[in-house]
């Protein structure tokens, strides 16, 4: 480069001493071009030298640390506790970091340089260990129980202070730092609320007319008439065990109490505003006119139509004989108020109260709870979740919102203690259960309903009164009551067979003859279950259809018919549902599970057993199966073929 450029030099000096001046010029403005060109390169490669300079700093820079913003310094503005490493520090806010004081949040993620100063914030950090609030300290401070049962003394973060914290609240926590840092929703909650009401009702229940009177009477006169239960001293009871053979129908009572008790409680409040809306526009008019007899008639056939469904006909008044004297009126509205122990003195206070019951949504919460489920095979961890059921029934429950605890196959969890037929784990649950039952705080507005078909390996100690008070048998249906269940799922709306219609008159003509031709050859005495085998000794035992017979199988035995008119209808065209459907679908059932039916009815092993169906014909007279028919056998006729000895 050096000798081109004293090439050059030459050459100019040459041209201007020929006096060559604009070669001269030109050699000059040549090298002053490709001079700039060099520059501009060289420029460039400086620049990219110095990123890669500042790119390798970089690199050697040590990592930023990261940590938990606890709460801002009370001595300076610029400083913040955090928490990282396990350790609590007071830190500074880096001079170039572009932060505003809503930036530091409790809770939020903070990093820091090598300084130990926050130069970013970042959105709050969500992760850490759950654990369990088992006490609230006075000063706020919670005891917080983690895995492996291990307890520990943690304070909550200042955005949660006034939570409102109780025992059994599930919480994150970090240990290190011995931090709550958020209030996490209930386990439970979410699986346990009801989001929609039940839709069994006990309408849909047929055959058990006299129970469902029973567990009314027990759930929801306790609810409506808690005033009149004051006042004779009566307490609320704490549960109901429902026993009886599989399929009669527990269950779908849980599921219909649920619904009763959110529509009972929800229309007590319906009426209760009305009535007090109604009072209080009586007593702001001087005279009565149409529109205020209007609606006290309105009124009246509201609470006459459930006095006649409570079956208190007494209770029910004339619509149409309205009296036409105010005293008289809130005489009669007053008189409704008291039977459901609203006092007169504070309208305006009961009437916000019952607004208020009706705007959070009063439903009754149902927790079914089976009982396998919640077995475990670790030490306490059973005992752990029952406490945990109760802390949760006990939170959720109000008097607008009762919780039904509803304890299916309690058997398997409560049995009785020292029958050696299990691990005896039932020698520290069943304590356990009954503290709950039985604890100081109490069961306000919880019930508890057990339900099971083995009554007998139930602990003495839950049934005995004050626990399980009301103790109702649910037996297998009789001849009426297996009429009402095939009402509920053998009804007039399904597609009818022409012909059965044609032979009665009508569809609903049909379907009662159906069920009664059905009911017949089912409790017919020439329907019968023969069993033999050596479980009985080589004796020969015969049972009548109705000791085997349940609302499910009638459910069943319903769908069965459906089914087969619906396959003949595809491949036949042939339309509707007919009495040899239903005869076909009661046979197939007793021939598809007699071997069931028998082991768990008769509890019996299903080997070794011969077993035999038969069912009578759909006309078949009552008598009695020629199984049943006594064996003649006159030498054990006294008086008769009397033997003489001869010498």
């Amino acid at each position: 480069m050096e000798d081109r450029l004293q090439r050059v030099e030459d050459e100019v000096i040459r041209a201007v001493q020929e006096e060559k001046y604009p070669l001269a010029r030109q050699l000059i403005q040549a090298v002053a071009a490709e001079s700039g060109q060099q520059a501009l390169v060289a420029e460039q490669y400086r620049q990219q030298i110095e990123q890669l300079k500042q790119q390798l700093e970089e690199l050697q820079e040590p990592p930023l640390f990261q940590g938990i913003i606890i709460e801002p310094s009370p001595d300076d503005e610029q400083n913040v506790i955090i928490g990282a490493g396990g350790q609590r520090m007071e830190v500074r806010i880096a001079a170039d970091a572009d932060l505003a004081p809503s930036d530091i949040a409790p809770g939020a993620e903070v990093w820091l340089n090598k300084d130990r100063q926050i130069i970013k914030v970042r959105a709050a950090y969500h992760w850490g260990e759950a654990g369990e609030v088992t006490a609230v300290l006075e000063d706020g401070r919670l005891e917080v129980k983690t895995h492996g049962n291990e307890g520990m003394v943690a304070e909550p973060i200042t955005p949660i202070k006034n939570a409102g914290f109780q025992i059994g609240d599930r919480v994150r926590i970090d240990p290190h730092l011995a931090l709550v840092l958020e209030k996490l929703p209930n386990q439970k909650t979410n699986d346990l609320k009801l989001d929609e009401i039940p839709k069994e009702t006990y309408a849909d229940i047929g055959g058990l007319h006299k129970i469902i009177e029973q567990v009314r009477d027990a759930i929801e006169l306790p609810y409506l008439y808690h005033h009149l239960f004051a006042e004779y001293g009566l307490e609320r009871p704490k549960g109901i065990l429902l026993y009886g053979p599989p399929g009669c129908g527990k269950t779908m009572i849980a599921k219909a109490i649920a619904n009763s008790l959110t529509t009972a409680i929800t229309r007590n409040l319906e009426e209760i505003q009305q009535t007090i809306t109604l009072l209080q526009r009586i007593r702001t008019v001087e005279t009565l006119d149409d529109a205020i007899a209007e609606t006290f008639a309105a009124w009246r056939t509201r609470i006459g139509a459930v006095a006649a469904d409570a079956a208190d006909a007494a209770d029910a008044a004339d619509a149409a004989d309205v009296p036409t004297d105010a005293v008289a009126l809130e005489s009669e509205l007053n008189a409704f108020l008291s039977t459901r122990g609203v006092p007169i003195d504070d309208l305006d206070a009961e009437l916000e109260k019952a607004q208020a019951g009706l705007a959070q949504d009063s439903r009754a919460y149902f927790m079914s709870i089976k009982g396998p489920e919640l077995l475990n095979k670790f030490v306490g961890e059973t005992e752990h979740s029952i406490r945990r059921l109760f802390l949760e029934a006990k939170r959720q429950a109000t008097a607008s919102t009762p919780v039904v605890m509803f304890f299916d196959e309690i058997e398997a969890l409560f049995r009785r203690r020292g029958s050696r037929v299990s691990s005896d784990v039932e020698s520290t649950v069943v304590p356990q259960f009954l503290s709950e039952i039985d604890g100081v705080e109490g069961l306000r507005n919880v019930l508890i309903i057990g339900a099971t078909n083995r009554q007998d390996l139930l602990d003495p100690a839950i049934l005995r009164p004050g626990r399980l008070d009301y103790k109702i048998e649910i037996q297998r249906p009789n001849a009426e009551a297996a009429a009402d269940i095939f009402t509920k799922h053998l009804t007039p709306t399904i597609p009818i067979d022409p012909s059965e219609i044609d032979a009665t008159g009508s569809a609903e003509a049909a379907v009662k003859q159906m069920i009664e031709q059905a009911v017949r050859q089912i409790y017919n005495s020439a329907s019968m279950v023969r069993v033999s085998g050596a479980p009985l000794n080589g004796q020969t035992k015969t049972f009548p259809w109705s000791t085997f017979i349940s609302g499910a199988m009638i459910a069943v035995i319903v769908s069965r018919a459906k089914k087969r008119a619906l396959k003949r209808q595809i491949s036949t065209r042939t339309y509707g549902i007919c009495s040899e459907d239903v005869r076909a679908a009661i046979q197939e059932e007793f021939e598809q599970n007699k071997d069931q039916l028998v082991s768990t009815t008769l509890n019996l092993p299903e080997e070794g057993l011969t077993i035999e169906v038969q069912l009578a014909e759909a006309d078949a007279p009552t008598d009695v199966s020629h199984w049943l028919q006594p064996t003649h056998r006159p030498w054990r006729q006294p008086g008769q073929h009397q033997t003489v000895l001869t010498t």
